[in-house]
Formats: structure tokens, C-alpha cells, sequence
């Protein structure tokens, strides 16, 4: 279980359970898209197993939504699923990092009409500008990624980006990997590494009515709740057993434990 820290950066043992709620669907509001085949995954992944293993993440606006920081994937699979009410952790802005994910992909066609994209300009050294990405395959060559548009603006650096993340998406399973580990890459792999976005960018992606590529943003936060096992049935019923929703949280309570030490964590059971 994953409950860190005291102080201004996280929760304490005392109140973390405080931050888990039951929202409306219409209450969150998304930052990025979606992978269809990581939705499938994850939709029969809870049909199987009857749970939501760990609650989305959320942040409250002074618009009264809720800005969804993880579990955009989790959350539409709830809702594909008849859920009328979704589990969240709701977080304070001083509790968040954000960091990148990056895409481990395979190689394939999709590269060739990346590379001829009027809008991106690819090249082998990195030059002045914000980059959009840092790409590596398995034989060592680099690329580096920008906008052909001269502008910083946002939304123009936001819409290459899109260009870039859906020639692949939607062809190839995309393996995340979190920036800064260690990847090992299999034969006719690609590595794109991607630039992190602060949370007052983001804030403005979602405001604006705007989207960011799915899967690029990692949110890190002190004091996440994990494998809760929230009943689908629960979700799904057409009004909130509150007695029953209480004692959940009591019993997950008593059974919290704060790990400060880093772990492995094997997830999921039997062959892949």
C-alpha cells in the first residue's frame, strides 16, 4: 500500500482515507485521451475481477469539477461498465509532481509518415526550442522531434504533440515507462521520451478545453491509495449504500500500511 508522507507534501495515516469519495461521472473532468486497446484491456480486466483495484486520481478547481490527474482509462472503463458513481482520491495542488511516460513502442510504417509530417520537423541534434521528443531505437540512432511552427505557444507545441503520439497509438500496444528508469529494448523497438508539462499548464490544457496525448503525463503524489478492491457493484447501484460505503472505509483504515522503502510490486497473478 502506498501512504506517504507527513506534512505540507503529503497526508498522515489519520486522514488519508478522508481524500476517497464517490463522484458523478460529469463531475471530472479529463486532460488526455485514451488508448482503445489499453480501454479493453482494462474493461475486461474489471469484469473479471468484480474491483477497482486503486481509485482515480483527482484534483478539486474553483470551477467545483474535478481535474482528472491518473486513471483516465479506469475511469471510462467505470462508466462503459454502467457505473452511476466513481471512486477518487482527491488531492491538494501542493501533494502533486507531475513527471512524463515514456512510450516504448515497436517500429513499423508509422514512422516513415511521422518523419514526412508537414508539421514536425525531425532531426539529429538538438537545436533551440521546446522540444516535443527525444527519440532512440535499438541500433543507437537519435532523433530529435519539434514543431515546424516557429511559436512557443502551447496549443501549438500541444497539437504537434498529438500528431506524433497517434501515428502509433492506435497501431501498437504502448508500453509506459517512467522517466528516468532504466529500459531495456527489445529488437526493432523505438523509445520516445517525452518533456514534463508543469500543473499550471495542464490546469490551462483542461480549461481551455483541450486534451493531451494519452498516456504522456505521470502524476506522482505522497499518499496514494492502492489495491482497495472498490466492488463494481457498489459503483453500479443505482444509489450509494452509504452505511456500506462507511464501513469499507473503516476496514481499509485498519488494514492501510506505509511502506518508506522502495518495493517491488508484482501486479496482477498468473501468465500473461
Amino acid at each position: 500500500m502506498s501512504q506517504v508522507i507527513q506534512g505540507s507534501r503529503g497526508v498522515t495515516d489519520n486522514d488519508v482515507m478522508t481524500t476517497l469519495t464517490l463522484l458523478p461521472s460529469e463531475a471530472l473532468l479529463f486532460h488526455e485521451t485514451y488508448e482503445q486497446k489499453r480501454l479493453n484491456r482494462v474493461c475486461q480486466s474489471m469484469l473479471e475481477e468484480g474491483v477497482i483495484r486503486n481509485p482515480a486520481l483527482a484534483m478539486k478547481l474553483p470551477s467545483g469539477k474535478y481535474l482528472l490527474l491518473d486513471g483516465a482509462h479506469r475511469v471510462m472503463a467505470m462508466k462503459e461498465l454502467g457505473c452511476k458513481r466513481l471512486a477518487v482520491q482527491v488531492v491538494r495542488d501542493e501533494w502533486v509532481r507531475l513527471s512524463a511516460w515514456n512510450h516504448l513502442v515497436p517500429k513499423g510504417e508509422w514512422w516513415k509518415s511521422l518523419c514526412c509530417d508537414p508539421s514536425i520537423i525531425c532531426v539529429e541534434m538538438r537545436r533551440e526550442g521546446r522540444l516535443l521528443a527525444y527519440v532512440k531505437d535499438t541500433e543507437g540512432r537519435e532523433v530529435f522531434l519539434y514543431p515546424r511552427a516557429r511559436d512557443q505557444r502551447l496549443i501549438t507545441h500541444l497539437t504537434a504533440w498529438h500528431r506524433i503520439v497517434s501515428q502509433y497509438q492506435h497501431e501498437c500496444i504502448v508500453q509506459r515507462v517512467a522517466d528516468g528508469d532504466a529500459t531495456r529494448m527489445g529488437e526493432g523497438q523505438i523509445l520516445f521520451s517525452y518533456p514534463k508539462y508543469t500543473l499550471d499548464e495542464l490546469k490551462w490544457v483542461v480549461e481551455n478545453g483541450h486534451l493531451m496525448p494519452a498516456g504522456v503525463t505521470r502524476t506522482v503524489v505522497n499518499g496514494r491509495l492502492l489495491n482497495l478492491n472498490i466492488s463494481l457493484d457498489l459503483l453500479q447501484a443505482e444509489s450509494v449504500d452509504q452505511r456500506r460505503w462507511e464501513q469499507l472505509q473503516a476496514s481499509w483504515a485498519r488494514r492501510l500500511r506505509l511502506y518508506t522503502e522502495p518495493v517491488y510490486i508484482c501486479e496482477g497473478g498468473g501468465i500473461d
